[in-house]
C-alpha cells in the first residue's frame, strides 16, 4: 500500500519503509534494529545529517511497530516508546519535518515540564531537547528507547554553577530584609531561626580568604567544605534546602534573585557530595579573584562522562547515541554504561602513520612526493608558529626553489608571526589547489567558522600532538595525570578531524607524523582502525595516496558552495554570519557558535573558564591555544 511513494526493505526480519525521494543508509538502519533487538547501547555515526535522521527514525519506528504487533508481553509493550533527543528545538522541528515524509504516523509529543506523566506516556514518540533530558531526574521512561542525536555537540567542560561574593552578600541582605518584615508581623515566629541558619552558611562562604594577596585563583574542594559544615554542626542539608525553598515559595521569587542564585549554587554543590562516586575526579571547584570581588566556580571536567552516567540512571532499555563525528573509542570515559561503538572509519578517510627521526627532513620529502597526487587542498598542522617558521627555513635551505615548484600546482599559505594570510583567500583557493601551514589554534579561528571552510580539504598532515597550554588554566589540569592527558589528546584529535576531514564521500587522507613514538603509543591506546604504517619514501605509500585521492572534490552540494561564497563575502566585509539558518546541516554546524541562555544548573557550557560575569550564566566553548 506504500509502494507508490515509498520503498520497502526487509532488515533483520523487520519491514522498513522509507520515502523513495530521500537517501537512507541501509547499514545504519541495520545497526539500529539489531541494537534494539539485543537491548544494547550503541554509538552510531554518519556524516550526512539528513540521511542519519531519516535512517534513525524509519528503522526505530519500524522496529517499534513490529514489537507492538507481535509482542505477547502486554506490560512491556505498554511501556515501550521512543524518546528522541536532539540539541535544541530547531533540531527537533527539522526532525518532525523529516518524520512527516515517512509512513510512520506515530503519536508524537514534545516534552514540556508542565506536562503530566499520563500525557507523556500515552504517546509512542517523545521529542526532548538535550537540556530537558539532562534535567530530567525521574525514571518514568524506564524501559523506553533513547535516541540521542547530535551527541558530538556536547562540550568538554561544563560550568555546573557559579556565584559571586557580591551575589551572596545581596542574598544575605534579601534574607535580612525578609526577617525584619517577618519579625514585625510575628515577633516569635520559628521561621526566624531558619533564617539565621541560612545566613550562617552564606557567611561561611564569604569568609574564604586568599593566603597570598597576589593570588588570583584558589582551588577548593567544595564537596568536602559542604560535608564538613553540616556534619560538624550536626545539621541536615535537606532541611536547610527545604527552608530556602519554603521562603522562595512564600515570597515573590522574582524579587529574590540573589537568594534564588544561592539556592541553585548550594544545591549543585550538595549534589556533588551525595553522588561523590559518580563525580569522583570529574569536577573542579575554585575561587577567582577579580576587581568586583570573589567568584566561586564549580565545573565538570568530563561532561560526556557525566551525561552518560545520567542516562544510565534513567534506566532506558536501549540507548542509541548518534553522531556526525567520531566520539569513541577516542573518548574513553569511565562511565558505568556499556556502549558499543560502530564506525567504519575508512568511509571517511585513510590513515597513514610515518615515523621519522628528522621531522623536517621527512616532512619535506613527504610533501614533495605527494602534493602533486593530492587534488584540492592540503593542511599541514603544527603546535606552534615558530615550528612553521623552522620548517620553512629548513626547506629553503635544503631546496631553495622547492616552494616555487609547489606554487605551480598549489597556492601556499603560511601562518607565521608578522606574516599574515587572509583565510578567505585560502577558502577560495582550496578547490583549485592550496596548502595551508597552520597551528591547531589557527584552524579554529573565527574566519574558519563556516561549516564549509574546509570542504575541499583532501588531506591533513599532523606533525605533532596537540599539547595542553601550561599558561591556560582550563588546559593545565590535563597535564596532572596520564588519564587526563590522554583525554586531552583524544578530544584535540577529534576536533581537528571534525573540522577538516569528515565530510560525506570525501575519501580523504590523514597522515600522522611521529618523531619519538609518542603518537604511536596514543594511537595504540585509541585503537585507530586500518592504520597504514610506512616510511615517508616508500613507493607503495605514494601509490596508496594516489589511489585514495584520485578523485578531486567537486561541489558536494550546490548549497554548500553557495554558502561558502556568501560567507567569503561576509568575511571580506568584516560581517559575522548571524542570519537564521534554514536547513538542518547548517543548523548543526552553527550549534557551536550559538549562545544559549539557560537556567538549569547542568546545561551551562564553558568557552573560557575565566569568564567573570556575575549576573548570568554564560555559554563557554573550549578552544585550542598556541
Amino acid at each position: 500500500m506504500y509502494a507508490a511513494n515509498h520503498q520497502h526493505q526487509k532488515i533483520s526480519q523487520v519491514d522498513v519503509w522509507t520515502p523513495k525521494n530521500v537517501k537512507v543508509s541501509i547499514e545504519l538502519m541495520k545497526d539500529v534494529i539489531q541494537t534494539l533487538q539485543r537491548e544494547e547501547n550503541v554509538l552510531l555515526e554518519y556524516v550526512n545529517t539528513e540521511v542519519r535522521i531519516f535512517s534513525l527514525l524509519c528503522s526505530s519506528l519500524a522496529w517499534l511497530k513490529s514489537q507492538k504487533e507481535n509482542s505477547t508481553n502486554l506490560e512491556k509493550q505498554k511501556s515501550l516508546r521512543i524518546v528522541y533527543v536532539s540539541q535544541n528545538q530547531a533540531y527537533l522541528n527539522q526532525a518532525e519535518e523529516q518524520l512527516k515524509k515517512t509512513i510512520y504516523k506515530t503519536k508524537l509529543i514534545y516534552f514540556k515540564e508542565d506536562l503530566s506523566l499520563n500525557q507523556i506516556l500515552e504517546h509512542d514518540l517523545i521529542f526532548m531537547t538535550k537540556d530537558s533530558l539532562i534535567s530530567y531526574e525521574q525514571q518514568d521512561l524506564k524501559n523506553s528507547i533513547l535516541i540521542f542525536d547530535s551527541f558530538e555537540c556536547v562540550q568538554d567542560q561544563i560550568l555546573l554553577t557559579k556565584i559571586s561574593s557580591k551575589a551572596i552578600e545581596n542574598a544575605k541582605k534579601e534574607l535580612e530584609d525578609l526577617a525584619s518584615k517577618r519579625q514585625q508581623m510575628k515577633p516569635f515566629s520559628s521561621e526566624l531561626h531558619s533564617y539565621e541558619n541560612i545566613k550562617k552558611l552564606m557567611q561561611y562562604f564569604l569568609e574564604f580568604q586568599f593566603i597570598n594577596q597576589y593570588d588570583k585563583r584558589l582551588n577548593i574542594d567544595i564537596k568536602l567544605i559542604i560535608e564538613n559544615y553540616f556534619i560538624k554542626r550536626n545539621l541536615s542539608f535537606n532541611k536547610y534546602m527545604e527552608q530556602v525553598q519554603e521562603i522562595l515559595k512564600q515570597q515573590n521569587a522574582s524579587k529574590l534573585d540573589n537568594l534564588s542564585l544561592w539556592f541553585i549554587f548550594i544545591k549543585s554543590a550538595y549534589k556533588l557530595s551525595i553522588n561523590k562516586y559518580d563525580f569522583m575526579d570529574n569536577y573542579t571547584s575554585y575561587i577567582n579573584k577579580n576587581k568586583n570581588g570573589n567568584v566561586i566556580f564549580i565545573c565538570l571536567k568530563y561532561y560526556s562522562q557525566y551525561m552518560l552516567d545520567h542516562l544510565r540512571n534513567l534506566k532506558f532499555q536501549s540507548i542509541i547515541i548518534s553522531s556526525k563525528y567520531l566520539s569513541s573509542p577516542y573518548d574513553q570515559f569511565p562511565n558505568k554504561i556499556k556502549i558499543k561503538h560502530i564506525l567504519d572509519q575508512s568511509q571517511f578517510f585513510q590513515t597513514f602513520y610515518i615515523q621519522s627521526h628528522n621531522q623536517n627532513f621527512g616532512l619535506l620529502k613527504t610533501l614533495n612526493n605527494i602534493y602533486k597526487s593530492i587534488p584540492n587542498s592540503i593542511l599541514v598542522i603544527f603546535q606552534q608558529r615558530d615550528k612553521i617558521k623552522e620548517f620553512k627555513d629548513y626547506c629553503e635551505k635544503e631546496q631553495s626553489n622547492i616552494f616555487l615548484e609547489m606554487e605551480k600546482k598549489k597556492k601556499l599559505f603560511w601562518a607565521q608571526k608578522g606574516q599574515k594570510y587572509k583565510p578567505y583567500e585560502f577558502i577560495t583557493s582550496s578547490k583549485d589547489g592550496a596548502i595551508l601551514f597552520e597551528t591547531y589554534s589557527g584552524i579554529f579561528k573565527k574566519e574558519f567558522n563556516s561549516p564549509n571552510s574546509f570542504q575541499f580539504c583532501k588531506a591533513i598532515i599532523l606533525t605533532c600532538m596537540c599539547e595542553p597550554n601550561h599558561y591556560k588554566v582550563e588546559e593545565i589540569q590535563y597535564v596532572n595525570d596520564d588519564k587526563s592527558l590522554q583525554y586531552f589528546y583524544n578530544r584535540s584529535f577529534n576536533r581537528i578531524i571534525q573540522r577538516t576531514l569528515l565530510q560525506e564521500n570525501k575519501n580523504g587522507v590523514l597522515i600522522i607524523y611521529d618523531q619519538k613514538e609518542k603518537m604511536y603509543k596514543w594511537i595504540e591506546n585509541c585503537g585507530i582502525w586500518q592504520l597504514n604504517q610506512f616510511d615517508f619514501d616508500n613507493p607503495f605509500f605514494i601509490k596508496m595516496i594516489e589511489r585514495q585521492c584520485k578523485d578531486s572534490i567537486e561541489v558536494e552540494k550546490e548549497s554548500n558552495l553557495n554558502n561558502v561564497q556568501v560567507i567569503q563575502q561576509e568575511i571580506q566585509r568584516g560581517i559575522q554570519n548571524n542570519q537564521q539558518i534554514s536547513n538542518l546541516q547548517q543548523i548543526e554546524n552553527q550549534q557551536i557558535q550559538q549562545n544559549i541562555n539557560v537556567s538549569t544548573i547542568e546545561n551551562i557550557q564553558i568557552e573560557q573558564i575565566e569568564s567573570e560575569s556575575e549576573d548570568s550564566f554564560d555559554q563557554f566553548e573550549y578552544t585550542f591555544q598556541d
